[in-house]
């Protein structure tokens, strides 16, 4: 499935699914290319992925990336927050803005509201990319 989501998301097919990505970034170590699927989602103006997968450790001190959403690529910088409040109220903002849990990869009982409090408790971390200016 990955290679398929990197190919879609390049093209304008990948507006099909808006809050799919691919983010390319260097690995702060071993200097190897990445190029991973994701769900980005927006939290006030800020496209966040959120992830506890060990390469997100390569955005510790922040890192440039390239990402490529919707048929076309953007720059910025990448940076991993692991303050597990933080990360809570980001998820509650983005399960506000989307129809469907299971884009955030969550599953919640039909009815039930989750608090910030209880999403912190489901993810540690997340990445927060800010675009550059001309991009």
């Amino acid at each position: 499935m990955n290679p398929a989501v990197r190919a879609m998301v390049r093209t304008p097919m990948g507006r099909l699914v808006p809050w799919m990505g691919v983010v390319r970034f260097v690995g702060r170590k071993s200097a190897r290319r990445y190029a991973v699927p994701v769900g980005i989602h927006d939290v006030d103006g800020i496209a966040t992925v959120f992830t506890d997968r060990p390469w997100r450790l390569n955005f510790g001190d922040g890192t440039r990336v390239t990402v490529a959403q919707g048929g076309r690529e953007r720059h910025g910088r990448a940076v991993l927050v692991e303050d597990r409040e933080q990360v809570g109220i980001a998820l509650l903002k983005a399960l506000q803005r989307t129809s469907r849990p299971s884009n955030l990869g969550l599953k919640i009982t039909k009815g039930h509201q989750p608090t910030a409090n209880e999403l912190a408790a489901l993810g540690s971390s997340m990445i927060q990319i800010r675009y550059d200016v001309s991009t």
